[in-house]
Order: C-alpha cells, then sequence, then structure tokens
C-alpha cells in the first residue's frame, strides 16, 4: 500500500462527503431504491458488452477464493462540466469524471478503505449515440466515460459498470457524484474558507508560493479547483489544491456548531448532487472508521501522443482485489 501526504485528503473527503449526504440523501433512500430498480431494468437491455469478469469464486495461482459478502463498496466521482467529447462523430455531453474514488466498507471491521482511481487510466470506453443507442467501445481515458450519459444519472451508471469491468467485475454497490459548479455554492453557503497552499501555486493571473493563506469564495474558488498545466502529470498536482481546499472545509467544521454548517452545505449541494446510496450503506459511511493508508489502483502513468495514459498493472490488480474483497476457500 502506498502512503503519502494525500492519504489525508481521503480522511477529509469521508468526513465531509458523509456529513453533506447523511443530511440530504437519507430522507431520499427509499424513494431512490424503488427508482432505480425500475430503471436499472431499463439500461440493461441497451447496455455495451463488457469484458470478461470474476464471479464469487475465483482460482487464483493453484489457490481457491470466495467472494465476500460482508465488503461493499461505493464509487465517488468528482465531475467537471462545460466539456464536449467528441470520437468519431459520438458526441458525449456530460462532464469528465475527474475524481474517481471507490470507498470499500468491510463489516467485519467496521472500516473504510480507500482505492484511488486516476482520471487518466485506459480503459474501452462505451460511446453512445445521441438517440442513447450504444455505438461502439474504444480505448480511452476512464474520465470521458462519464461524458456519454444523457444525464447524471445515467452518467454515473455507466462510470459504475465501466469501473466495475475495469475491476474484473466486482460488484459496486452505489455511486456518488458531485459537480464541480457545487463546490461554489457549498464554499459560499458557509461564508467562505480559509486555505493554507500547501504547494506553489501559480495561474494566469495570479502566483502565490507555498504557505500563502488564500481566502476562497464561490467566486473564485471553481477556478482553483479546476485550474491545471497542459503538461503531464498536472493533474497530480491539481490533486494536491483539492486536499488544501478539503482541510480548509474541515477547519472550518471544527470551529463552528458542525450540525449547522452541514446543513447549509447539504441545501447548497443538493441540485449538483446524484446519488443511489441506500440508508443501510450511508449509516456505515458516517459510522465506519477511514483507514489512515489508501491504494492506488496498480499501474503506471506515461505520456500518450496528446495526453496522459495510466495503465493498470493487471497481475497486481488481480492481487489488490483478492486481498480486498475474497478469502481462501
Amino acid at each position: 500500500m502506498k502512503k503519502s501526504k494525500q492519504y489525508h485528503l481521503v480522511r477529509i473527503v469521508g468526513i465531509v462527503l458523509a456529513a453533506i449526504f447523511l443530511f440530504s440523501a437519507v430522507k431520499l433512500a427509499g424513494s431512490i431504491m424503488e427508482k432505480n430498480a425500475q430503471e436499472r431494468l431499463a439500461e440493461d437491455r441497451a447496455t455495451a458488452p463488457t469484458s470478461e469478469s470474476w464471479g464469487s469464486r475465483v482460482e487464483y495461482n493453484d489457490t481457491k477464493y470466495h467472494r465476500r459478502n460482508d465488503v461493499s463498496s461505493v464509487l465517488f466521482l468528482g465531475i467537471d462540466y462545460g466539456i464536449t467529447v467528441q470520437k468519431e462523430g459520438n458526441m458525449g455531453t456530460g462532464g469528465r469524471s475527474d475524481t474517481i474514488m471507490l470507498f470499500i466498507l468491510d463489516d467485519r471491521t467496521s472500516t473504510i478503505q480507500t482505492l484511488l482511481i486516476p482520471r487518466e487510466t485506459m480503459v474501452n470506453v462505451d460511446l453512445y449515440k445521441a438517440n442513447g443507442d450504444y455505438a461502439f467501445s474504444g480505448p480511452a481515458q476512464l474520465t470521458l466515460q462519464y461524458a456519454y450519459g444523457d444525464s447524471p444519472k445515467r452518467s454515473c451508471y455507466l462510470s459504475k459498470r465501466k469501473v466495475s469491468e475495469l475491476l474484473y467485475g466486482t460488484r459496486i454497490d452505489a455511486c456518488v457524484s458531485l459537480s464541480a459548479e457545487g463546490i461554489g455554492q457549498i464554499i459560499d453557503s458557509i461564508g467562505g474558507i480559509s486555505v493554507t497552499l500547501s504547494e506553489d501555486y501559480e495561474d494566469e493571473e495570479v502566483s502565490y508560493p507555498k504557505g500563502t493563506v488564500v481566502e476562497l469564495t464561490g467566486e473564485n474558488v471553481e477556478h482553483f479547483v479546476r485550474f491545471r498545466e497542459l503538461e503531464s502529470g498536472a493533474n497530480m498536482v491539481r490533486m494536491n489544491r483539492h486536499y488544501d481546499i478539503l482541510e480548509g472545509l474541515l477547519a472550518k467544521l471544527k470551529g463552528s456548531k458542525t450540525e449547522d454548517l452541514v446543513e447549509q452545505m447539504s441545501d447548497a449541494a443538493d441540485r449538483y448532487v446524484e446519488s443511489d446510496l441506500d440508508a443501510d450503506t450511508l449509516k456505515k459511511l458516517t459510522t465506519y472508521r477511514m483507514e489512515d493508508e489508501y491504494i492506488m489502483l496498480p499501474g503506471e502513468l506515461v505520456q500518450g501522443e496528446s495526453f496522459d495514459e495510466y495503465y493498470v498493472d493487471e497481475e497486481a490488480l488481480k492481487a489488490l482485489l483478492l486481498e480486498l474483497f475474497y478469502e481462501e476457500r
């Protein structure tokens, strides 16, 4: 397992997201579950072909494994809208999932482990025509799969299925997405935050050295979240700013009446959140302990012809999935 400063990001994401969704999603859980069950049946009739996947029993290196029933997972997607994706005449207008995290909930230990999945991970993205019909699959960054849904719900479904496929058919029990536009609303709802930069920051208009305290409001936070240089590895640098923002949010929560602020954040975020969490999973997210260490999807980042490409180490991934979701039988 890989540990660094960014593991704090995972802990803060878990705390802030759990708090936000506890207030905004519990009251919707019952209707969401019934509605999603009906919509998934319709979605399944028009799904694209998927690759071979593992089942409940796996044999690997002459050892037999059985899928644990007391481990579940929740996919979190941070969405950047405003970019239209076009590939061989097929348009994707749903935005991109620039943050991809899989929260793994273990009922035996009451803990949450986090798998970070780089947005640049190369997969066969499923493309759809304007009328919603499946067109074909082609190699592209995982972040683009979200673009080919015609609604946040459909985009979440497509992304959840694609991440499951990437992880050898591992079941993903729920998905939560939050659009970048919602961040400004959240920040304004609590009167702004103070952020201490963990690294030097420079964009088209300003330049701040590491350690500078920056006041963020709804007016400037979205640019602060989204901006990155057009160079290899720039997204990893941007992740540090996400960490800084979340630390600022957590500091604000600790310094005030937490419940009041969280309720304000929840109301502000409501229209920017898509979720199919049920009440039981929500309870786990808010009560289970977040592990200090995060897991990075095993692989390597390389610079492609037009953009960064992250290639999974398949053997390392198989071993990781067996550790997280299976046990010897």
